[in-house]
């Protein structure tokens, strides 16, 4: 049987629209990374924080229904399945 993760990419559809908030749950920060552009070429820092913070994305304000079963505009959801 095969072990490897696999990602599906699927139409907007009714049912998925719950699936959309669930990525705005709280996660843990431990740091940033800040890039920086010197001379035309890119680099960056990572800074980790004294302290872990929590965070999370605000929830979505949009009529998702607008994307669903159209000609002129769709949405794809991506979704990681773990084995």
């Amino acid at each position: 049987m095969d072990n490897e993760n696999k990602i599906i990419i699927s139409p907007l559809n009714n049912e998925l629209i719950e699936d959309i908030n669930k990525t705005n749950d709280y996660f843990k920060l431990y740091g940033k990374v800040v890039p920086s552009l010197q001379s035309g070429k890119w680099s960056y820092k990572e800074i980790l924080f004294d302290e872990t913070r929590e965070t999370r994305f605000p929830d979505d304000k949009l009529d998702w229904s607008q994307y669903i079963n159209r000609e002129d505009k769709a949405l794809f959801l991506a979704s990681l399945v773990l084995h």
